[in-house]
């Protein structure tokens, strides 16, 4: 029996700048092939293995050995084909295993929450060239902290499988959702470990998807009585508009008086806050679609709530509609806390978000179930997204008037 091998390096550049692309036969029997610079015949100085082995039989392993800085260099091809002669001989016998030639540095970069902190030190670097908002940043690191570490904390990557993964779901006795957003993250958190290289590939499994969550969406009839629970009336007021409108809570909070024309009766909704930035063109619509605002006709109720906000002392234009007693725009956890009392208060479990989806339910009816008209007038993107929620109810109130 014998095994053949293929050693490999991977990032690592010659110093007369060319490749190690080119391969040679090693030793007597020219079983062990060793990579070479394409330009000069140098050998790599540091070696980062990709093995492959076959034996007479036509297996094959796949073999990949790392030597990061704090191991021995292998500095020479006879170290190199040394190392490589004892793979070759472990894996005929069957006794092979990769965990025995990586450092203890690599060694340990294999556990979970030691490669949980380079996944966020990767999403920071994110948030600093603005590709992820600093909630989006919270909130995975609440995620790995409160509903992975605890279970996956001390397992090595590579033992994450189908199994254990099932294991997990099946640990949850309720929260349901947060689960969902658990799976959504350990899913995101073994890409980014095969993209790093310390996983050969990533188990299948899927988090329920969310539509699944909106089988039953908020009877407008409970919503309205929700809005008139809240005691505060810049909050009743806002999501007054929110039930009228199908926009969403960050898109109102944007909303500045440049954007709302008494004389035409429009109000264009062209920027929304992710957290407290402030973003240019509606939420679903991404950078340079045509899609980029939306303007709605402003009814009555809509208009008098606006006036009622519209004070003498606004200086600009640029001013935002709902401001707070400091004169800041209003943030977005008032606004759900106002919710969330008010929602507490009737036992319902509801999120602030849902006034878009009884919106969009009351705007199906208002314009003959046309789900296509609809989608046009409420700015959605697609209609599959609209047909979770655009449904009939007994309790509506007509819209734009």
């Amino acid at each position: 029996m014998s095994a053949r091998i293929y050693a490999d390096v991977k990032g690592n550049k010659c110093k007369c700048g060319g490749s190690f692309s080119k391969r040679e036969p090693y030793g007597k029997d020219g079983l062990i092939i060793l990579p070479i610079c394409s330009l000069c015949g140098e050998d790599p100085i540091l070696y980062v293995i990709d093995a492959t082995a076959k034996d007479e039989n036509g297996g094959k392993v796949q073999v990949r050995i790392r030597n990061t800085k704090d191991s021995e260099r292998l500095e020479s091809r006879e170290n190199v084909s040394y190392i490589i002669k004892v793979i070759q001989r472990e894996i005929l016998e069957g006794t092979f295993n990769i965990r025995h030639y990586d450092s203890e540095k690599s060694k340990e970069s294999f556990i979970f929450k030691n490669y949980v902190i380079e996944y966020i030190a990767h999403h920071e670097r994110r948030l600093k060239r603005g590709d992820i908002t600093p909630k989006g940043l919270m909130d995975k690191k609440g995620l790995i902290k409160r509903e992975l570490l605890p279970y996956f904390g001390k397992m090595e990557l590579f033992r994450i499988n189908a199994a254990t993964i099932r294991k997990f779901q099946e640990s949850y006795t309720d929260k349901f959702r947060t689960r969902d957003l658990a799976l959504g993250e350990l899913k995101a958190l073994l890409n980014q470990a095969q993209r790093d290289e310390l996983l050969k590939s990533v188990p299948k499994f899927e988090p329920i998807p969310r539509s699944k969550q909106r089988d039953e969406i908020i009877p407008f009839a409970l919503a309205i009585k929700t809005v008139e629970t809240i005691t505060k009336k810049i909050f009743r007021d806002m999501y007054t508009i929110m039930l009228e409108y199908p926009i969403r809570p960050g898109e109102l909070r944007a909303l500045t008086w440049k954007n709302v024309n008494f004389t035409t009766g429009e109000f264009t909704i062209n920027q929304h806050f992710s957290d407290n930035v402030l973003i240019d063109g509606r939420k679903s619509i991404k950078k340079g679609k045509k899609q980029a605002s939306l303007k709605f006709s402003i009814s009555k109720e809509a208009r008098e709530i606006f006036l009622r906000y519209r004070t003498a002392d606004i200086v600009s234009l640029s001013s935002f509609v709902f401001l707070s007693n400091q004169g800041n725009v209003v943030s977005g956890d008032s606004l759900w806390e106002s919710w969330k009392v008010a929602r507490d208060k009737l036992g319902h479990k509801y999120a602030p978000y849902e006034c878009r989806h009884a919106a969009a339910s009351a705007l199906y009816v208002k314009t003959g179930h046309d789900i296509l008209r609809t989608k046009e007038v409420g700015g959605w993107t697609n209609t599959s997204t609209l047909e979770i929620y655009a449904r009939d109810q007994s309790d509506n109130s007509d819209l734009f008037q």
